[in-house]
């Protein structure tokens, strides 16, 4: 950009030049070449005249030095910017030459180990399974947002160990209608075993909890179902076969339940997971309007907590439970 605009001046100097020089000197000629000016000027008596064609040829001479000089600095400096760039891209792949790769995989465990003793995360998921609870008295009402929460838990309780991969869970979100005739059907159960006003009383308190799951396994097509050949009976395959399907059918639903209990429990709500006879009467089914291909293993009752019982105290400790062998 300054070599064309010395070049651009360069081309004005003549014309100012014969402007103010004296009458008595003749015009300079110029050479073909723009870059350089070739002028012989004469005064009287053909001497050469000390006129503006002398300054205007000095002047000439400093722009093009001064041109050489800024050309030969940008130079140096497009250099210098190179080299810069050069070391930053070098550094660059140095530093990710030292990042250690996805698939290394020395020493991967004692690392996973050492970093999870200090974690947060380790400690929050920790608190977060001993201090569910199993809740017995709800609030009323739903709190705001449930609706997702359960979705999110559901979502949870898909990720639970699933040996033969058949993802057998299935829940269903009951309504009042549905909780009405599930209430009505316990309530029938309990007056027939204790008496009316027992089976009055457990009517009410059920018709109070706020939110009802019910969680069933898928029966496949010619296995799993009772002798009774009733998918609410146990599946008859579950003592005979212990490696059966209905056997891993059936815990991946419960742990399924867990996760689905824990997801809540970290959202504040508070569940009781119910196995009492109502949920294997052979009426249930058509009470919550669960698919005769499917068996229940279980309500969820959900909702806030009214009251959070203590820690259950453990009655055997860890030596009890774990046995290390050779």
């Amino acid at each position: 950009m300054r070599f064309v605009a010395a070049v651009a001046l360069l081309a004005l100097l003549p014309a100012v030049a014969s402007a103010f020089a004296p009458s008595a000197v003749s015009r300079p000629a110029f050479s073909a070449n723009p870059l350089r000016l070739s002028a012989v000027a004469t005064g009287p008596g053909g001497k050469p005249a000390a006129s503006a064609e002398e300054d205007l040829e000095l002047t000439y001479r400093v722009i093009l030095e001064k041109i050489a000089a800024d050309e030969e600095e940008d130079d140096d400096d497009a250099a210098v910017e190179d080299e810069v760039d050069e070391d930053e891209v070098e550094a660059i792949a140095s530093a990710e030459d030292e990042e250690p790769s996805l698939n290394d995989d020395d020493d991967e465990d004692e690392v996973d180990v050492v970093e999870a003793e200090d974690s947060p995360l380790v400690a929050e998921f920790q608190s977060l399974l001993r201090t569910r609870r199993t809740i017995n008295d709800f609030e009323t009402t739903l709190p705001p947002g449930w609706e997702d929460a359960v979705n999110r838990a559901i979502e949870a309780a898909t990720h639970a160990p699933n040996h033969k991969r058949t993802e057998p869970w299935r829940f269903h979100l009951l309504g009042p209608d549905a909780v009405r005739n599930v209430c009505e059907l316990n309530a029938a159960l309990v007056s027939a075993k204790k008496g009316e006003e027992a089976g009055r009383k457990k009517f009410d308190r059920w018709l109070k909890m706020p939110g009802w799951l019910v969680a069933t396994c898928v029966v496949e097509e010619g296995k799993g179902k009772g002798k009774d050949d009733s998918p609410a009976a146990s599946s008859d395959d579950m003592d005979g076969n212990p490696a059966g399907l209905a056997r891993e059918n059936y815990a991946a639903v419960c742990c399924a339940v867990q996760n689905l209990c824990l997801s809540l429990h970290a959202e504040g709500i508070g569940t009781k997971w119910t196995t009492g006879p109502v949920n294997f009467d052979e009426r249930f089914g058509e009470a919550a309007g669960v698919p005769e291909d499917e068996y229940v293993v279980g309500t969820m009752w959900f909702g806030t907590a009214a009251k959070v019982p203590d820690a259950p105290r453990k009655r055997l400790s860890l030596e009890d439970v774990l046995t290390r062998h050779d």
